[in-house]
Order: C-alpha cells, then sequence, then structure tokens
C-alpha cells in the first residue's frame, strides 16, 4: 500500500482527488469499503510523506523582501520552503493560524520568487458564487450592451495564476461546494444563460492557497470548522504565534537598517512579550505592533510617546496608568522628550489634555502610514471628532486648485453592502456612451471609498461594528499594504468591468469609529489592522479639575462657536444654491437638467462670531444643576448648547423673550424629564411655526395639546 501511496504523492494531483475507482482496484481493498474512511488514511500517510523534510532551495533577493520588512527568520524560511514544494507539486494549500503571523506576506513573497502572478480574493459569510464566477456586466462593445465577465476563480484557473483566497473559513458551504468539484475533476463545468454549456480546463500553472483564522480562542464563534472531506483536498500548514526569541530576532532585522539601537529593541521585544501575555481581550498584540512602534522611532518620533500612542492609547486611563508605570522598567524606551511639538488647529473644537493626547495618537499614527479606530462610549464625542480629523487633514493635503467637496463620511448600518464603498454597476440611459454599433446597458460608477483611496481623501467610517462581515473581509486586503515603503500600490477592483484595480494615493487614511462596548462583534484580524485608540468621557475629568468653572465656560463658549458657524454656513450655502440653482435652470430650462446634476462648488463662509459671555453663564448654571443628579456626556451638553441657540437665533431674533427663560426652557427640552409649560415662549413658536396665537387653538392641527408628552 505504501508504494501506491508515494506513487500517487508523486503525481499532479490535487491532495485528496483520488477517484474511487482507483481505490477499488488496490489488492488491499474489497468492494465493501467506505470511500470517505479510506481517502482520509491515504490522504493521513500522504502527508506523513511529504513532511519529513523540504529540501528545497530559496532564489530570493533578500534586500529587496527586506525592504518590505520582512525578515527571514529560521521559522520563516521554514514555512516557505514547505508552500514552495507544495505549489511546485501542485497540492492545494490551506495557511492556518492568528493574525499577524505573516501568513499572506509570505505567499505574496514567495510568489514574486517563483515568478508566480498571485490574485488575492477575500472571502466572507456573504461572498456569492457569481462573485468568483462571473456575472453580466455592461460593455459597450457588445452588440446587446451587456457581455459576461468572468470571476477571480476563472480567470485563475485558466490563465496561469496562482489564486490566494483569504479567509476560507467565512465562505457558506455553497461557495465552498461551487469550487470542491473544479479540484477533483481539473475542470470547471458551466452553463450561463444565453451561451451553450462549457468546460474550462485548468491551466498547469494554476495554484490554490488559502488562508484561515483558527476556529478557536479569540476566533471562536466567528468561523465555522470546514468539513473533512473539503479539508481532504488541501495540505494545511499551521502559522502559529511568534516565540520571543524570533519576535527579537525579527525586531533586530528590521531596526538592523534603520540604526536603532539593540537595547531599545531588546526591551521593545521584553515589553510587548509582557503585555501580550497579561492582554486577553480582543484587541491582542502581534508583530504588527514592533513594527509600527519601529517605524515611528526610525522617523524621529519620541520612544515613550510612541509606545504609549501604540500600545497604550487603545485603553482606558485606569489601563493606561498601568501601562505607564510598566515602561518605567524599561529605562531605554521610557524616554521623554520635551520638546515635542503637537499642533492640531480647529478653533471649533476644544482641545482637553485627555483630548490632546487622543490626537496626538492619531497624528502619530496617521504620520506613520497607519490607520485609526477610534472607540469610545455612547456621548463622548467621536463622531464630531473623527469628522474635524479628515477635515484637518484633507486641508493639509488639498491641492490648491482642487475644489473643496468636503469630507468621506459614512455611517455602516446591517444593510451596508460593498457595492456601496466600492461601486457598483447601474442602467445606463446616456447616449452619449452610444457607438456606431451598440451602447452599454449598465456604467460603473466609483463608491466613495474608492474616490477616497484615488483622491487620497481621509474616509471615516462611523458604526463599522454594524457593518457586516463581508465589508470588514473586503477591507483587509487594503488595510494590509504597506504604504510607506512599497511603491505604485495597487487595490484591486475585480467588481468593475472597466477597470479591475486602482492606484492607492499615499495621502489615503481610512478612521473607523466604534463603540467601546461593541468591540466584541469584529473580528481580531480586522481590529489588529488598525491602531485602536479610546477616546474617554471629556467632562469628568473637568469637574476634578480646581478651576473648572474657566475651563467649562471656555468649552461652552467653543461649542456655541461652533453651533453658530453651523447656523451661518447652513443659512449662506442655502442662499448660495437657491440663486445659483435659479440661475442654471433659468438658463437650461430647455435642457434635461435637475437639481443633483448642479455642482455648487466651493462655499466661502462669511463669519464673525461673538462671545456672549452673560449667556455663557446661565448655560454654565444649568450644567452644575445637572450635575447634580445626571450624567453630562460631551454629546448632551453639544445638543443643548445648540438648542440654546438655535432659539436666540431663530425663535426669539428680536430678544424679546428673557435669555433666561430661553436657556431654561432648552435645558427642559434636552435634559430635564419634565417640561413647564411657559405662556411667554409658547405663544412665540404658535406665532412662529403655526402662524397664530395659543388662543386660536381649537383647530385639528393642535390635536397634540392633548396630551402633555406630546406637546
Amino acid at each position: 500500500m505504501d508504494e501506491i501511496v508515494q506513487k500517487e504523492a508523486k503525481k499532479n494531483k490535487t491532495l485528496g482527488a483520488f477517484k474511487y475507482k482507483s481505490l477499488l482496484e488496490c489488492n488491499e481493498l474489497d468492494s465493501n469499503f467506505n470511500p470517505d474512511k479510506e481517502i482520509e488514511k491515504i490522504n493521513v500517510r500522504i502527508c506523513n510523506l511529504l513532511n519529513k523534510d523540504f529540501e528545497i532551495p530559496l532564489n530570493i533577493n533578500k534586500n529587496n523582501v527586506n525592504a518590505k520588512n520582512f525578515i527571514f527568520t529560521d521559522n520563516a524560511i521554514k514555512k516557505l520552503k514547505e508552500i514552495k514544494y507544495y505549489i511546485i507539486h501542485k497540492y492545494s494549500i490551506i495557511i492556518e493560524g492568528p493574525t499577524g503571523t505573516a501568513k499572506t506576506k509570505s505567499i505574496e513573497i514567495l510568489c514574486e520568487e517563483m515568478g508566480l502572478k498571485l490574485k488575492r480574493f477575500n472571502l466572507s459569510s456573504e461572498t456569492k458564487t457569481a462573485d468568483l464566477f462571473g456575472r453580466y456586466v455592461g460593455d459597450s462593445d457588445s452588440f446587446s450592451g451587456i457581455s459576461f465577465q468572468e470571476g477571480i476563480f476563472i480567470k485563475a484557473f485558466k490563465n496561469n495564476y496562482t489564486l490566494l483566497l483569504d479567509e476560507i473559513n467565512l465562505a457558506s458551504d455553497q461557495v465552498l461546494q461551487s469550487f470542491e468539484e473544479c479540484l477533483d475533476s481539473h475542470k470547471i463545468s458551466c452553463e450561463i444563460p444565453g451561451m451553450p454549456w462549457q468546460e474550462i480546463e485548468m491551466d498547469e500553472g494554476f495554484n490554490l492557497i488559502a488562508t484561515q483564522n483558527p476556529n478557536k480562542g479569540l476566533f471562536a464563534n466567528k468561523r465555522q470548522d470546514l468539513g473533512k472531506k473539503f479539508i481532504s483536498r488541501f495540505h494545511v500548514i499551521n502559522f502559529d504565534n511568534f516565540q520571543k526569541s524570533e519576535l527579537l530576532e525579527i525586531a533586530i532585522g528590521l531596526g538592523a537598517e534603520k540604526n536603532i539601537d539593540r537595547k531599545v529593541l531588546k526591551e521593545l521585544v521584553e515589553f510587548h512579550d509582557k503585555i501580550d501575555k497579561k492582554n486577553n481581550d480582543i484587541l491582542c498584540f502581534t508583530i504588527r505592533e514592533i513594527e509600527a512602534t519601529i517605524n515611528a522611532i526610525s522617523k524621529g518620533e519620541n520612544i515613550k510617546d510612541a509606545i504609549l500612542s501604540i500600545y497604550g492609547a487603545r485603553y482606558k486611563t485606569e489601563e493606561f496608568e498601568k501601562l505607564k508605570l510598566l515602561l518605567k522598567d524599561y529605562p531605554a524606551l521610557n524616554v521623554d522628550n520635551k520638546n515635542t511639538k503637537f499642533e492640531f488647529n480647529n478653533e471649533y473644537l476644544y482641545i482637553t489634555p485627555l483630548l490632546k493626547n487622543v490626537l496626538k495618537a492619531i497624528k502619530l499614527s496617521f504620520d506613520n502610514y497607519r490607520h485609526v479606530m477610534i472607540v469610545g462610549d455612547e456621548g463622548t464625542g467621536k463622531t464630531y471628532l473623527a469628522k474635524c480629523i479628515a477635515e484637518y487633514r484633507d486641508k493639509l493635503n488639498k491641492n490648491i486648485e482642487e475644489v473643496d467637496e468636503g469630507i468621506y463620511y459614512c455611517e455602516c448600518t446591517e444593510d451596508l453592502k460593498c457595492s456601496d464603498l466600492i461601486g457598483n454597476q447601474y442602467p445606463s440611459l446616456n447616449s452619449s456612451e452610444n457607438n456606431s454599433n451598440s451602447q452599454s446597458l449598465m456604467k460603473w460608477e466609483d463608491g466613495f471609498l474608492t474616490l477616497a483611496i484615488t483622491k487620497g481623501k481621509c474616509c471615516v467610517l462611523d458604526n463599522i461594528e454594524e457593518a457586516p462581515a463581508t465589508i470588514t473581509e473586503r477591507l483587509n486586503g487594503l488595510l494590509d499594504k504597506k504604504l510607506e515603503i512599497e511603491k505604485d500600490l495597487i487595490f484591486e477592483i475585480p467588481e468593475s468591468p472597466q477597470k479591475n484595480e486602482v492606484k492607492i494615493n499615499k495621502n489615503f487614511r481610512l478612521l473607523c469609529i466604534c463603540n467601546y462596548n461593541n468591540i466584541s462583534k469584529m473580528s481580531p484580524a480586522f481590529l489588529n489592522r488598525f491602531d485602536i485608540i479610546t477616546l474617554e468621557d471629556q467632562i469628568k475629568p473637568i469637574l476634578k479639575e480646581a478651576n473648572s468653572k474657566k475651563y467649562y465656560l471656555q468649552l461652552i463658549d467653543t461649542l456655541m462657536k461652533q453651533h453658530s458657524y453651523n447656523y451661518e454656513a447652513n443659512t449662506q450655502i442655502n442662499e448660495i444654491e437657491i440663486k445659483k440653482k435659479e440661475d442654471i435652470l433659468n438658463f437650461g430650462k430647455y435642457m434635461d437638467i435637475s437639481d443633483s446634476d448642479i455642482d455648487i462648488g466651493e462655499k466661502n463662509i462669511d463669519f464673525k462670531y461673538n462671545s456672549d459671555p452673560n449667556l455663557n453663564e446661565l448655560i454654565y448654571k444649568k450644567i452644575i444643576e445637572y450635575n447634580k443628579n445626571g450624567y453630562l456626556s460631551m454629546y448632551k451638553l453639544s445638543l443643548f448648547c445648540r438648542a440654546v441657540h438655535i432659539f436666540s437665533k431663530e425663535l426669539d431674533p428680536n430678544k424679546e423673550i428673557p435669555i433666561d427663560k430661553l436657556v431654561n426652557y432648552a435645558y427642559q427640552l434636552i435634559m430635564s424629564p419634565n417640561i413647564e409649560d411657559d405662556k411667554l415662549i409658547e405663544d412665540f413658536i404658535y406665532k412662529k411655526y403655526l402662524n397664530c396665537e395659543i388662543k386660536d387653538s381649537n383647530d385639528n392641527k393642535f390635536f397634540f395639546q392633548e396630551s402633555a408628552k406630546l406637546k
């Protein structure tokens, strides 16, 4: 039997693809055997034979690879040789291991060394068979206006490509079964609507490699277990977490060309290892944190600031202080730099000491080509902060000739689709797309994430924890790009029939927002690709200050200025839009122009803020009153200030109502459980919004007065 197994192992067949007929011909077996059990036995024996050693050369230019932050440790070389062995012998491979163990990077480097054309596709629970095998798309060169576009699997299958399927244990059974038969028969049999049945032969150069995180530990219940029948078609290679000795070897390799003191590197690995063993939550530490710290130090960042940002910014104050205390045990890392400068110019954002640390951490991450996820409790001001950062960064990178188009912001929901971010095909009725023979029935439009990638914008994804797995897994390939060291980075868009890839602008950054209590909804593999930065409550620290009133008044004044600006901006923009729309529509009234076709262009807001100390004092008194009985969040305080501003501007522009009454009424609406009747204010509301006096309220439109709560 061993001779048969060895003979089969040497053939260029996918592991496990033995025909039942071949088994029947074996003298040791009779017609009553169990095929699945026998296949499993043979696969085990084949694995034992093939796992003995991998005496195979690696012709890799290590200088080029080291420039990509990959270090050739003994274990890395062993894994590369093992993968290469199975690629040469035409076995499909599954690489299993936790996040941050260089699974994907190893494949990329090996394919480059072997001259293989690599195509990568991220699987998810919402991946469909059509995503892999193909679908109909718009085609201006086709007589019918549409044509069949082959999917990534068919392209790789027949064109000598190596296909890397990331997160294979996230895919549905239907998707797995769709290519299970292909691995057995070396053919794809398909029937495309409107076309004859066809069989596609597998090219000799086709290789299939998959990666997955294990369905255990931090990844438990976030993955599925692949069936034995399916897994038998692959050889599984395990990538375990790096040991401390290998981490040190990698750190020394990464720091070698950057002239970083070995003592710093050694203490960094010691520190990393210690906090990693203490850390049991989903925000795990991997080699990515060591790499990010080394890169930051090499660019002149203060060592202590870099570590506190990359390792500590994810923690709330209590844990953060423990980490600072631990850092004192490592003198080479605990070096303060009092000359460190920090600048963030935004007159509409009140920067508390706590917020300053958050902004410094985000700036350090962005400057070192890292993407950021802001996490925090409800009402801490995460969204407003993220928008301010995106706007500030876009202005720094803005081309003077470029028209300001605002920030790229999206609030994620469970209904969000990849097409909303990446792009989609839409019916095309534009006659200009016609040619002499045909017209395209469909046209492709980039999604706002694709536009942000190409234009170098800071893209904000709010409530990222609500996004389906298909979104987060689709972003993994983008987040893995080494913006600081690789040239001409490409983001692949297999969904697009016109352009399958776009160039990544190096100014592009992704800024996600997540509720602190919902982090566990997401995969550790996704989270680990970000610098996690926690934004805590900014109100409580002010209460502890000796001169808390001074800080409160400054904060209130900043919020009032912010709402005044937004009010003036909206008013002036509306006037500009109305005027421009009238001009354009009058000019083009005989043309097919809709409101959505009108480009208003850049808006220059004429704004001057006059601070009102008396008003701020009244708001402050109400805050102190509220703090005695409840918790005041930044969101609620901002909402209160906004209500006061709207009342003073909209409800009583002529200052007929005492200002303290307006503040009290706004306080009751926003913060108090009960609302007291105020005839003076209510009369103004009726006059302004219902065009009548209260005494005329016997009309049916005043039905709400029957309920105090509804009123």
